[in-house]
């Protein structure tokens, strides 16, 4: 198997370093976090939950003015064993910076959660007025063609055109640069977890092995989210559904009918689940 980088893409609470910590406890694989962090001297978090402030195994010898070798460097720090880096970064800005740059293979996994679960969590995210407005405002100029819909429509609904937003701007990334990828759903990546693993293992040339369902039993260099802490504590499957008891049955409906989502979702071959996006035939690619 030769040397890759694969590169999560998604929007912010899709799940992405739920699926870097199952890809990247492969025995041929590692997971590198939100590698993006790399960027700032004065980073506010460190870049390896495991060693904190001082120099990781991982990264050791890479700097934020020598990041076009960030792969690279890793990848001679790791030792033969390691095929494949998986980049949970999110932005597509960040990847666009390594095309035709590193002399690997670079792969791309499209992660989408169901805009229903973005509804809760941007709402909490923005209690204020102030704070709405502004994404109101910023997300009009970043997609014009909804500017209209997003200054008038009910705050709930901009969330809805903000995930739209965020992810068509993924497809267009990966369409525009023909870029090797694969999309995957938060929800089959959580209930469908085995069956989910063997497509993208058999696509990125490695054998499925079960221990990666089990992620909590590695070490694992890299970022990580304090919220995974628990896993480890209680280890167990779990799917986020919480979004159910926040938005009513009626919000629901609208969102699921709504023409923009329904078009993108079937250019993608998705759907609607009761609990979550699901891919409409799980046997595709």
């Amino acid at each position: 198997m030769e040397r890759q980088v694969l590169f999560i893409l998604s929007t912010n609470y899709a799940g992405s370093h739920y699926a870097s910590l199952l890809l990247g406890s492969h025995s041929c694989a590692a997971h590198l976090g939100e590698a993006k962090r790399l960027r700032k001297p004065d980073r506010p978090k460190p870049v390896c939950s495991a060693c904190g402030e001082g120099e990781c195994t991982l990264f050791r010898g890479v700097t934020h003015q020598d990041l076009d070798r960030l792969y690279q460097q890793v990848f001679e720090n790791v030792g033969p064993g390691i095929r494949l880096l998986v980049d949970n970064s999110k932005q597509p800005r960040w990847a666009r910076r390594f095309l035709g740059r590193t002399p690997y293979p670079l792969r791309f996994l499209h992660l989408i959660r169901d805009p229903r679960a973005l509804v809760r969590r941007w709402t909490l995210d923005h209690p204020t007025f102030r704070l709405r407005l502004d994404e109101r405002l910023r997300l009009a100029r970043k997609a014009p063609e909804l500017a209209l819909p997003v200054l008038l429509a009910p705050q709930r609904r901009v969330w809805v055109y903000k995930w739209l937003a965020q992810n068509q701007a993924i497809t267009r990334f990966l369409r525009e640069n023909r870029l090797d990828h694969r999309v995957v759903t938060y929800r089959d990546l959580a209930l469908e977890t085995e069956r989910e693993l063997r497509r993208l293992d058999e696509w990125l040339g490695l054998p499925f092995e079960p221990g990666q369902i089990e992620y909590w039993r590695f070490p694992h260099h890299g970022s990580q989210k304090a919220a995974y802490e628990w896993v480890k504590q209680r280890p167990e499957r779990f799917l986020d559904t919480r979004w159910r008891e926040f938005v009513s049955p009626e919000e629901s409906e609208a969102i699921r009918r709504s023409p923009r989502v329904v078009a993108y979702l079937a250019e993608l071959g998705l759907a609607f689940a009761e609990d979550g996006l699901t891919r409409a035939s799980p046997e595709g690619p």
